[in-house]
C-alpha cells in the first residue's frame, strides 16, 4: 500500500474506499458469503441479502456504524476470521499512516493555493538554498504580488508530501499577537501541554515568543528525521516582527540537534540578513506567457499577451487578477489593455509615494484599483461590495465569513447567507483571494494588496459608515459564553479581526458618537475577555482600561474626580479594610447610577435604535437546560437564529424576556455591571507575584459592579441579569474567599456564612436573562451549580484549617465529601470545557484538608492535582515568571499526597521547583 501524505479529511476518505475497492476487488466468492454469515451477528439478514459483492457490504457496514476510514477493528477481525490476513495487514497498514498523519503538526491546505497555480523558476533555487547544510532559514524578498506567500505554501505542501514525518507549520509574522497565536497552536499541536502554565502569566509578549521558541526547538529535536527537516514558514514579515523572528531564529540555531528549517517571506529584503536570499521579482517572461496563454491556441495574440504581462510586470497576483476577468468577460488582452488605458479614475500616486513602493508595486496597485473600483463596484451588488470595503479594517488571514454577515443583521436582512456567498463568489471568481471551511466556519483569505487598495480608494467619511457597520457585527457575534470548544474556537478567530479593526476605530476618531461609544464599551470589554482567556495578560489589560474609559466617557464623567470626591467622604480612619471597600463602592454606585439615569434621559431615541436591534439580532449561546425552553420562538436564518418582535413579545408573556420599555431604560446599566464585572475579575488572572495594591484597585471594580447590580434589582424587582449575579458568586464572594487584597481576616463565622450564601444560590429557583432574554435557571443550570459547589467546598476546606473539635471537623468533612462527589460529577457532564481542573483542585485540597485523611482519598488526591498539573514542567530547568493559581495549587497539593504516602525525595523536588517559581523575577 503507498504512504498517505494528505492530512485532509476528504483524502483520508478517498484513500480509505480506495483500499475498500482493492480488498472487495482480492475477495473470493467464499470469502464474501462468510462475510456475510459473519455479519449476520450485527445485521439483519433482510439488509445483509441486499448486498451483491464485497464493496456492497463494505457501504452497510458504513452504514451501520461498524466501519469507518478510522474505526477499521471489527472488518480486520473479521478478515482474520476468513483466513485474509493479507487484506487485514492492508487496513493495518492504513491505520497506521493515519495515525502518523494526525500526529504530525500540519495546518498548510492545498486551497490556500490559488487556481491555475503554476509552478515558477525560482522554486528550484528556493529547493537548492534550503537543501544545503549551512543554510537552515531561506528568505523570500520581493514586491507585493510577487508570489513570495505562494511559493512558500506550495513548497510547505511538496515538503510535506515527500516526507510525511514532517512537521510543516505555517505563521503569520505581521503582528506579534497573530505570530504568537500560531505558535502556540503549534504548541498545542506537539502536546507541550507544560507550556499553557509556563506561558500564562507571561505578560511581555516578546519574552512569550522566545519562550515558546525554546520548548518548541527542545521538542522539534526529539523528533528525528533521517533524510528531511521540519519547515516552519514565517509569512509576510514586518518591521514590528523582524527583531523577534531574528531572536526566535537565533534560538533555534543555537540547538546542537537542529533538525527544523524555515522559509521567512518580507517584501524588504535587508530585514533579515545573513540567511540564505532569494529574491522573487515575479514571473519571468516567459512564464507570463504561459500562464496567460494556458489553454488558448491562437499564437496571433502572443504579442498582446507580452504587452500585458510587461504592463503588469510580470507580477503574479496582477496576471492572476487579469486572466479571471478576460476569462469572466470573454474579452482579450487588447481589449483590457484598452480598459486599463481608458479608466478615468482619481490619481492615487502621492498615497502610493506614501507607501514607499517600488515601481512594479504601483503598478500592480493601479491595476488592482481598476479591478476593485470598475469590476466589483459596478457588477457585484452594492451589499457584497459593502462587504469588500470591510475587508481593509481587518487582518488578511482567518476572516469569519459569519462575521460580515452579522454585519448585515438589519430588519428585513435576517438571510444574510446570500450576500456572503456572493462575496465567496466574487472573491474566488477574480483570484483575490481563497476560502476554507465551510458552513458557518468558513474563513476568507486575502491578499494584502486588496485591502491596502481598498483602504487607499475609500473616501473618509464612507470609512466611518462602513466601520460603524462593522462595529455592529462584532459586538453581535462576539460572546462571552465560551465553555465549549466551537465558542472559544469562534471568539479566538473574532480577537484578532476585532482589535485591528479598533485601531482603525481610533485612528478614524469615531468616539464622539453615541451609538458607537455603546458599542466600543462592550467590544473593547470582549476583546480585553477573549485575550485574558488566553491568558495575554498585558493585552487584555489595555483594553479593559479602554472598555472602562469609554463607560465615564458615555457619562461625560472624568472618573479620578468621582473617586477622589468619595474618598475625602468616607470618615473611615483605617483605608485597608473590607469595610472601606464596601462604603466606598456603594457611593459610587451611587453617583455612576445617577449619571447612568442622566444619560439614558438625554439619549433616550438612540437607545430606542440600539437596544430592540441588539436584543434581537445578538448571537447567543443556549445551553441544553434552555435550549428547548425557547427553540419556539427562535427564527432560523442562514447566519444562525434571531428572534422577531413579535417572537420577542411572546417571550416577555411568557416571562421569558424583559419588555423592550425596561430594557431601553437599564440596558446600559447593565452593560456597566458587566464591564465593571470582568475588568475586576482581572484580579483572579494575578498569578502569584502580584502587587496588593493592583489586586484592590480590581476589587473596587468587583464591588461596584456588585452595587450597581443591586441598585438594579431594587428599581426594577423584573430585571435578572445573570452579570450582577457573577459579580456575586465569582466577583465579591470569590475575591473574599481568595483574599488576594489581603483585606480579609477569614474567621470560621465568616467562612460559614459564605459557604451558606453559596449553597444558597443555587437552590433557588431563579430565572436569570443576558440582555433581556432568558438564560438561566439558578437551579438546573449544571456549570453554575458546580461552581457554587466548589466555592462551598473551598470555605470547608479553609474551615477544616481553622476548627479544633474533632467533631466538628468529621461533621464538616462528611458534608463536604458529598459535595466533593457532586462537583466531579458535575465537572463530568462539562466535557470538553475550560474550567474542570478547577473543580480537580478544589475537591483534591478538600479530600487532604481533614487530619486523620485516609490513604484512599489520599490516592484520590493525587489523581486530581496529577489531572491539573502538567508533569513536564519538572523536567524544566529555566525559571518561569509565575503559574496559573490552579497549577501552582495542584503542585503543593502533590507535594503533600508525595509526603502523606512516604514519596520523600518526589515531595522534596516538586517542591523545590514549586518554590523557584514563586520566587524568580
Amino acid at each position: 500500500m503507498k504512504k498517505m501524505t494528505s492530512t485532509n479529511l476528504k483524502s483520508w476518505q478517498f484513500e480509505f474506499r480506495s483500499v475498500l475497492n482493492a480488498i472487495s476487488q482480492q475477495l473470493t466468492e467464499e470469502n464474501f458469503e462468510d462475510l456475510r454469515f459473519i455479519l449476520g451477528d450485527y445485521l439483519a439478514k433482510g439488509v445483509l441479502d441486499k448486498a451483491k459483492d464485497a464493496k456492497d457490504v463494505f457501504t452497510l457496514m458504513q452504514e451501520s456504524k461498524l466501519l469507518s476510514y478510522d474505526n477499521t477493528d471489527k472488518l480486520i477481525d473479521i478478515l482474520e476470521k476468513v483466513n485474509r490476513s493479507d487484506q487485514a495487514n492492508e487496513l493495518r497498514e492504513f491505520q497506521k499512516s493515519l495515525h502518523l498523519l494526525k500526529s504530525v503538526p500540519f495546518n498548510l491546505k492545498p486551497e490556500w493555493l490559488v487556481s491555475h497555480f503554476q509552478k515558477i523558476q525560482k522554486l528550484a533555487e528556493i529547493d537548492h538554498t534550503i537543501s544545503r547544510e549551512d543554510v537552515h532559514v531561506v528568505t523570500l524578498s520581493g514586491p507585493l504580488g510577487a508570489g513570495k506567500s505562494q511559493s512558500a505554501i506550495w513548497y510547505g505542501i511538496e515538503a510535506r508530501r515527500k516526507n510525511a514525518e514532517s512537521i510543516v507549520w505555517h505563521c503569520n509574522g505581521k503582528d506579534k499577537s497573530v505570530l504568537l497565536s500560531s505558535l502556540r497552536s503549534l504548541a498545542e499541536e506537539l502536546s507541550i501541554h507544560s507550556l499553557k502554565s509556563t506561558l500564562s502569566e507571561i505578560e511581555d509578549v516578546d519574552r512569550t515568543i522566545t519562550v515558546l521558541s525554546r520548548e518548541l526547538c527542545t521538542e522539534l529535536s526529539t523528533r528525528k528525521l533521517e533524510s528531511h527537516y521540519h519547515l516552519i514558514i514565517i509569512d509576510d514579515v514586518t518591521k514590528e516582527c523582524t527583531q523577534i523572528i531574528q531572536s526566535m531564529v537565533r534560538c533555534f540555531l543555537s540547538s546542537e540537534d537542529l533538525n527544523t528549517k524555515f522559509i521567512v517571506t518580507t517584501r524588504n529584503k535587508l530585514l533579515l540578513k545573513g540567511h540564505g536570499p532569494v529574491e522573487l521579482n515575479g514571473f519571468t517572461p516567459e512564464e507570463s506567457l504561459k500562464f496567460l496563454m494556458r489553454n488558448i491556441k491562437n499564437e496571433s495574440q502572443r504579442d498582446q499577451y507580452s504587452r500585458l504581462a510587461e504592463t503588469m510586470s510580470n507580477l503574479p497576483l496582477g496576471l492572476y487578477t487579469a486572466r479571471t476577468y478576460m476569462h469572466n468577460m470573454l474579452i482579450g488582452p487588447a481589449s483590457f489593455l484598452r480598459l486599463l488605458k481608458q479608466e478615468n479614475i482619481e490619481s492615487i500616486d502621492e498615497q502610493l509615494k506614501e507607501m514607499d513602493l517600488e515601481s512594479e508595486e504601483i503598478t500592480l496597485f493601479t491595476a488592482m484599483k481598476f479591478f476593485i473600483y470598475t469590476d466589483l463596484k459596478d457588477n457585484i451588488k452594492p451589499g457584497v461590495f459593502e462587504m469588500f470595503q470591510m475587508l481593509q479594517f481587518l487582518e488578511k488571514d482567518d476572516i469569519p465569513i459569519i462575521l460580515l454577515e452579522y454585519v448585515y443583521r438589519e430588519e428585513g436582512q435576517f438571510d444574510t447567507m446570500l450576500l456572503s456567498n456572493y462575496l465567496v463568489q466574487a472573491v474566488q471568481s477574480r483570484s483575490l483571494g481563497i476560502i476554507g471551511g465551510e458552513d458557518d466556519n468558513r474563513l476568507l483569505n486575502i491578499h494584502g494588496v486588496v485591502a491596502s487598495t481598498l483602504h487607499m480608494c475609500t473616501p473618509f467619511l464612507e470609512k466611518k459608515r462602513l466601520m460603524k457597520k462593522l462595529i455592529w457585527g462584532f459586538a453581535l457575534l462576539m460572546d462571552k459564553d465560551v465553555y465549549q470548544k466551537e465558542d472559544r474556537r469562534r471568539l479566538e478567530l473574532l480577537i484578532p479581526q476585532a482589535r485591528s479593526a479598533l485601531k482603525h476605530v481610533e485612528a478614524l476618531k469615531m468616539s464622539s458618537d453615541f451609538e458607537i461609544q455603546v458599542l466600543l464599551s462592550y467590544v473593547y470589554d470582549l476583546v480585553g475577555y477573549g485575550y485574558n482567556f488566553g491568558r495575554f495578560i498585558t493585552i487584555s489589560n489595555d483594553y479593559f482600561d479602554k472598555a472602562r474609559s469609554t463607560c465615564f466617557q458615555l457619562l461625560s464623567a472624568v472618573e479620578s474626580v468621582i473617586d477622589t470626591g468619595v474618598d475625602s467622604e468616607i470618615e473611615e480612619q483605617n483605608k485597608e479594610t473590607l469595610t472601606y471597600y464596601e462604603k466606598f463602592a456603594k457611593m459610587k454606585a451611587d453617583i455612576v447610577w445617577n449619571n447612568l439615569e442622566a444619560c439614558v434621559a438625554s439619549n433616550s431615541k438612540s437607545l430606542e435604535n440600539l437596544v430592540p436591534r441588539f436584543i434581537m439580532q445578538k448571537f447567543r449561546v443556549h445551553h441544553e437546560d434552555i435550549k428547548e425552553t425557547l427553540e419556539p420562538y427562535l427564527e432560523p436564518s442562514s447566519s444562525g437564529y434571531f428572534i422577531t418582535p413579535e417572537n420577542y413579545q411572546k417571550l416577555v408573556n411568557r416571562n421569558l424576556a424583559v419588555s423592550l420599555d425596561i430594557m431601553n431604560k437599564y440596558f446600559l446599566h447593565e452593560l456597566f455591571v458587566s464591564i465593571f464585572y470582568t475588568y475586576g475579575r482581572q484580579i483572579f488572572y494575578l498569578g502569584n507575584n502580584y502587587d496588593v495594591k493592583d489586586a484592590r484597585r480590581l476589587l473596587r471594580y468587583l464591588f461596584l459592579s456588585k452595587e450597581i447590580g443591586l441598585k438594579l434589582k431594587e428599581q426594577e424587582s423584573n430585571l435578572a441579569p445573570l452579570s450582577c449575579l457573577l459579580s456575586l458568586i465569582t466577583g465579591t464572594l470569590q475575591a473574599c474567599l481568595e483574599d488576594s487584597s489581603k483585606l480579609i481576616q477569614n474567621k470560621v463565622e465568616f467562612l460559614q456564612d459564605l459557604a451558606n450564601e453559596y449553597s444558597s444560590l443555587f437552590s433557588l429557583d431563579q430565572h436569570y436573562h443576558m440582555f433581556g432574554i432568558f438564560k438561566m435557571i439558578s437551579s438546573k443550570n449544571n456549570i453554575f451549580k458546580t461552581n457554587c459547589l466548589k466555592m462551598t467546598l473551598r470555605c470547608f476546606t479553609n474551615i477544616l484549617g481553622m476548627v479544633k473539635d474533632d467533631n466538628v471537623r468529621k461533621d464538616i468533612y462528611e458534608k463536604g465529601s458529598r459535595i466533593a462527589e457532586d462537583i466531579l460529577q458535575g465537572a463530568q457532564k462539562m466535557g470538553d470545557t475550560w474550567n474542570v481542573p478547577g473543580y480537580s483542585v478544589a475537591v483534591g485540597q478538600f479530600y487532604i484538608s481533614f487530619k486523620n485523611v485516609s490513604i484512599e482519598n489520599v490516592k484520590r488526591a493525587e489523581s486530581l492535582f496529577e489531572s491539573a498539573f502538567p508533569k513536564e514542567l519538572l523536567e524544566r530547568n529555566d525559571t518561569i515568571r509565575s503559574l496559573p493559581r490552579h497549577v501552582l495549587y495542584a503542585g503543593y497539593g502533590l507535594v503533600t499526597c508525595y509526603s502523606l504516602t512516604n514519596k520523600t525525595e518526589a515531595a522534596e523536588k516538586l517542591r523545590q521547583k514549586l518554590q523557584d517559581f514563586e520566587t524568580c523575577d
